[in-house]
């Protein structure tokens, strides 16, 4: 006998193939940004080591991110399609383990929709879906709470090692790639103990200790032995200034303008901050009404539903953990307006979806459960949830799609690669270039030395070099990606001497300076000079010292030098050639700016 599959069951599908029909859209309008070429930075320049994935990255330990960032950084490094695919497979792991969990929890009822479309439609959960770096984070952990939570529900209405084992490996899963998922616990012990359990909270934990004591010391020994290998290779205690962030208004953004108007649809409006990184920007009404819109359901819920309360432990759980999270980590630097990014509440989309079905629907075999304490015309009737899916759905696709065109829209790292790729194209043989640092919105400037573009242009060794001596020729990337001549922007210059050969370098003479260059590297020296004959010379400029050959005629050649120096030293220039300079200068390499 053939069973037939619920309706309601192909109405959630339907609604999971819409949401990946709309990412899939969305994804192929995005590319690389930002820690993105960190990762294929890192990735590129080092030997895949244990300790190079295990190495904490911006307090994140990402195991699992880093060895597939650098599957895909050796198969093609700037091919979005890997990543792409990837983020797609994940979503759909993520949206068929939300409708799978609601199907575990109360059945194939039409009532499940509402919170599948709230999850699936949020636009929460879009800013971290179109971002790789952030993404391969987020992701895992949203597949590990739904079909964690659907193993250990399992688990509690039958306890049996082999699904035990499955919640363990789930979580295990996850944990490498995000350690926030660590929170998903305390979405597992919210569900024991307000579901499963009975009584004072003593004796609901007293009940799960006896009863569901292999899960209990599994899911424990598991975290702590994670949080050793955290505070081992990625926790950073110094980022850890909450008594420097604006709490007040943290909370304010991320209860009020963050998560209650995107758990109904909104924000509507984003606000671009730089490239292609938006805030939320609500309208004052739209707050208003998402305000009005969920104090209403947590009102009506509590008087036609017994013990319907309980239910929002579970997004305050998240909301707590993620606002102390915030402002440890990043308020005391970005300030509160960090709470406007959807990014860091991510998972609050399924806690919200979840909350909602166990605030309104029996669960199903649990030992306390909610039950219906007057009839309602609004829960009750198949009407309201689909009118109530129908408007979540349209809400969210209206917030999502113009985050989504404002994130395509913002095509400043894809045009410096290609930029930088035609550019070589034009040069013949390999480019001579000094490693500058790649503009701003590439990457942060204190990830040297990442940032540098002999290390995020990795995937062109073949075309580029980066001498440290170089007749004549000396280019740099500008902030365009365009590959242009270098100048030598002056700080220091020979002492002036007469015209003419002021510095005759075949006498073994030093060139004195105008002034003391002290410490580090990063300095470049142009020397103008003619000589009568190709030579052989050696320069010593501070604690770095150069062999080379001088070529016949006028030429520019390009030296580093670093350390302190008050003179630059030559010396075994060829017997009967005559080498004369008298124009000296020691600075930064910039690129040359076209004349107006």
């Amino acid at each position: 006998m053939v069973r037939r599959t619920s309706p309601v069951i192909l109405a959630g599908l339907a609604l999971v193939a819409a949401q990946l029909a709309f990412r899939g859209w969305a994804i192929s309008r995005s590319w690389f940004e930002f820690d993105d070429f960190a990762f294929i930075s890192i990735l590129l320049n080092q030997p895949l080591h244990l300790s190079t994935l295990l190495e904490g990255y911006g307090g994140h330990m990402m195991p699992g991110g880093l060895l597939l960032s650098w599957v895909y950084a050796k198969a093609s490094p700037l091919d979005f399609t890997y990543q792409a695919v990837t983020l797609m497979v994940m979503q759909a792991l993520a949206s068929l383990g939300c409708l799978a969990l609601l199907r575990s929890l109360f059945g194939a009822r039409w009532g499940i929709l509402v919170p599948l479309s709230v999850y699936l439609f949020s636009a929460i959960t879009l800013p971290a879906f179109l971002w790789w770096a952030a993404g391969i984070n987020q992701l895992p952990m949203q597949i590990a709470f739904f079909w964690g939570l659907l193993l250990h529900v399992s688990y509690l209405r039958r306890p049996r090692a082999l699904t035990l084992a499955g919640t363990v490996a789930v979580m295990v899963l996850a944990l490498c790639f995000y350690e926030k998922t660590l929170l998903v616990y305390g979405a597992i012990a919210i569900v024991t103990l307000a579901y499963f359990a009975s009584g004072s909270l003593l004796e609901r934990v007293v009940h799960v200790w006896r009863r569901y004591r292999p899960a209990l010391l599994a899911h424990v020994v598991t975290g702590a032995v994670y949080l050793v290998l955290y505070s081992r290779f990625a926790l950073d205690p110094n980022n850890a200034q909450v008594n420097d962030a604006p709490l007040l208004e943290l909370s304010q953004n991320l209860l009020l303008k963050s998560f209650v108007p995107g758990a109904v649809g909104g924000p509507l409006e984003w606000k671009q901050l730089t490239g292609p990184f938006q805030v939320v920007d609500p309208a004052q009404l739209t707050i208003v009404v998402a305000l009005l819109a969920v104090g209403a359901l947590v009102v009506h819920t509590d008087r036609t539903r017994v013990r319907s309360r309980r239910a929002w432990f579970l997004p305050a759980w998240f909301l707590l953990a993620d606002l102390v999270l915030i402002a440890s980590a990043r308020a005391a630097v970005l300030g509160g307006v960090v709470a406007l990014e959807m990014r860091y509440l991510t998972e609050t989309a399924g806690a919200a979806a979840i909350a909602l079905g166990l605030a309104t629907m029996p669960l199903r075999g649990a030992v306390e459960t909610v039950e219906a304490r007057r009839p309602s015309p609004l829960l009750d009737r198949r009407e309201w949830a689909a009118v109530a899916t129908v408007v979540m759905t349209a809400l969210g696709l209206v917030s999502a799609y113009r985050f989504a065109n404002g994130w395509g829209d913002a095509t400043a790292s894809r045009d410096y690669f290609r930029t930088v790729a035609s550019q070589l194209a034009e040069h013949e043989g390999r480019v001579p270039a000094v490693s500058v640092s790649v503009p701003q919105y590439l990457m942060w400037g204190y990830r040297y030395p990442e940032n540098t573009t002999s290390h995020v242009l990795r995937m062109y060794d073949d075309r580029f070099t980066y001498p440290s001596v170089t007749v004549d020729e000396l280019y740099v990337v500008d902030d365009h990606g365009k590959i242009v001549p270098a100048v030598i922007a002056p700080k220091w210059a020979n002492v002036p001497r007469w015209k003419g050969c002021g510095y005759r370098l075949d006498k073994g003479r030093s060139v004195p300076l105008n002034g003391p260059v002290t410490g580090g590297g990063g300095w470049w020296v142009r020397m103008a000079y003619v000589a009568s004959q190709d030579t052989d010379i050696t320069i010593r400029a501070g604690d770095e010292t150069h062999e080379t050959t001088l070529p016949k005629g006028w030429h520019n050649m390009y030296f580093t030098a670093a350390g302190d120096l008050s003179r630059i030293h030559f010396s075994g220039v060829g017997p009967g050639v005559t080498v004369c300079t008298n124009d000296v200068t020691v600075g930064v390499p910039a690129p040359l700016e076209p004349s107006p």
